[in-house]
């Protein structure tokens, strides 16, 4: 099972791959190709519990992520808003924040459709 951590900006830049270079001018195919395999790139390099995938469903639309699932996976819904934040009374002190905070992400970790 893996460790959940705060990542660092630092270190979810290092683990996207090389930037494309810039297209000046019309683009040709080739390079909306590249331009296209580079954010699949993208959407994989993060974990997510949507698919076993990550986010590659945020390149393709519904009709065409077949092409590209050989899981032969449903496309992923976007989980729902949990909703506002959790609301801390006047008296609470930090501690008690903390505890509201953390049952509130508790509650909603695994909110999904």
């Amino acid at each position: 099972m893996a460790t959940i951590k705060p990542t660092k900006k630092a270190e979810m830049l290092a683990a996207f791959p090389e930037v494309p270079p810039l297209i000046t001018g019309e683009p040709t195919i080739g390079e909306l190709i590249y331009i296209l395999q580079y954010l699949m790139a993208c959407t994989q390099s993060h974990q997510s519990y949507l698919s076993l995938l990550n986010a590659l469903y945020m390149c393709f639309p519904e009709m065409l992520y077949h092409h590209c699932n050989d899981a032969n996976e449903a496309y992923p819904i976007d989980p729902t808003n949990p909703g506002p934040t959790p609301v801390f009374s006047l008296g609470d002190d930090a501690a008690d924040h903390c505890n509201i905070r953390v049952q509130w992400e508790y509650a909603n970790k695994n909110l999904k459709m």
